[in-house]
C-alpha cells in the first residue's frame, strides 16, 4: 500500500506539472502561468493588486488548472478556481498575518490544505470557504514545507522541511 501511495503522489505531481507550469518571480512580484500545451507565458493578479506578492512561498494545482491555491510568506492564502484568472483571499486563521509554506489541492476542487511555517495545517473540505486547525496532534507547531493529497483529500501527506526528514500522512483526510 506504501508504494502504490508514493507512485500515486509523484504521479500526480508529474500529472500538474505536465498540465500547468507556474512560474514565480520574485524580482518583480508577478505570477505566471503557462499551460503546457501552448508554450506561453501569461501574468496573472490576486485580486487584491495594492499586495506585495513577492513573498508567495507556494502554489499548488489540480491536473487541469481550474483549483489553485498560493500561499503568502507573511500573509494569507489566495485561492482560484477558475484557472488563476481570478484569486480570492482567505484567512484560515482569521486576520492574524503568517508564514504560509505548504500548499495542497484536491483533484475535485473541494479540499484545500494549507500548512503555516512554524505553525499548525489548516484545511478546507468545502472549496475554500471554511477552515480548520488540522494535523499530526494539536498544538504542535511544524515548519510545514511541502504537501500532496489524492483526488478526494481522503489520502494527505506532508513534510516537516528544512533538514528534518519528516513525512506525515493521513489515510482519513486530515481528521
Amino acid at each position: 500500500m506504501k508504494n502504490n501511495f508514493k507512485n500515486g503522489v509523484l504521479s500526480f505531481a508529474l500529472l500538474v506539472l505536465i498540465y500547468q507550469i507556474f512560474s514565480l518571480n520574485f524580482l518583480t512580484g508577478k505570477m505566471m502561468f503557462s499551460e503546457a500545451s501552448t508554450f506561453s507565458w501569461e501574468e496573472t493578479q490576486l485580486e487584491n493588486d495594492y499586495l506585495d506578492i513577492q513573498n508567495i512561498s507556494d502554489v499548488s494545482g489540480n491536473s487541469d488548472g481550474t483549483n489553485l491555491i498560493a500561499t503568502r510568506n507573511g500573509g494569507h492564502i489566495y485561492l482560484s478556481q477558475d484557472g488563476g484568472i481570478s484569486w480570492v483571499e482567505r484567512k484560515p486563521a482569521g486576520d492574524e498575518e503568517l508564514s504560509w509554506g505548504a500548499s495542497a489541492v484536491s483533484e475535485d476542487g473541494t479540499h484545500f490544505l494549507a500548512g503555516v511555517l512554524g505553525g499548525r495545517l489548516y484545511l478546507s473540505t468545502d472549496s475554500g470557504s471554511n477552515w480548520a486547525e488540522t494535523g499530526p496532534s494539536i498544538g504542535t507547531n511544524k515548519n510545514w514545507y511541502s504537501a500532496a493529497m489524492n483526488f478526494d483529500g481522503s489520502i494527505i501527506v506532508v513534510s516537516e522541511g528544512w533538514g528534518v526528514g519528516r513525512l506525515y500522512l493521513s489515510t482519513d483526510g486530515g481528521g
